[in-house]
């Protein structure tokens, strides 16, 4: 597998804060080459404004500071190649068209349901979990990966979390492994 070619960034990855912030911040380091479109970030904004409207703008400036943290990011011009695209969840195919047209390895995501090892095959992509690839960017990089790690950690000013209290969030938000292996190289909080 080319590590070192690009993945795109699915909604449900983006949507939850926490995984969302670590998975930008390891981009905008340069610790993976992530790719999103509009779509993709209206699909997770839309889902923000049915379940915590408030939140919505908040999000907005989420969106506009991860494009600008991440200036080539953004998968342009790939529409063309949905209409050829036969994929279970129709609503699905802009992710996967995005993921052709970038050149992607694969696409990073919890969806377990519909971006399927089988339904991924024919196009040649993978379905990367995001603790997986947090993983990955520890072992490929692990000092960046914890430069990185600490970089998010105190972007963090509303709730200004200590390591540990960070590491207690990031493995609530299921990203388990990674906080392990980080937890093993990691000081020990005073």
């Amino acid at each position: 597998m080319d590590h070192d070619a690009p993945v795109i960034y699915d909604a449900n990855v983006l949507f939850p804060f926490h995984v969302g912030h670590i998975l930008v911040f390891m981009a905008s380091r340069r610790l993976v080459v992530a790719k999103w479109t509009t779509e993709i970030q209206q699909e997770w904004l839309d889902n923000i404004a049915e379940k915590y409207p408030d939140d919505l703008e908040g999000c907005r400036s989420r969106c506009r500071a991860m494009n600008k943290a991440v200036q080539d990011a953004f998968v342009t011009n790939y529409q063309h190649l949905m209409s050829a695209i036969d994929f279970p969840d129709q609503n699905d195919r802009h992710v996967i068209a995005a993921a052709l047209h970038a050149n992607a390895r694969g696409i990073v995501t919890r969806d377990k349901t519909h971006f399927t090892a089988k339904s991924l095959k024919p196009f040649n992509l993978a379905r990367i979990d995001p603790d997986d690839l947090l993983v990955e960017c520890h072992e490929r990089f692990p000092d960046d990966c914890l430069q990185t790690l600490e970089l998010a950690r105190r972007a963090l000013t509303k709730t200004r979390p200590n390591l540990e209290e960070y590491l207690e969030t990031l493995d609530h938000c299921k990203l388990t492994e990674f906080v392990r292996r980080v937890r093993t190289r990691s000081p020990k909080p005073e």
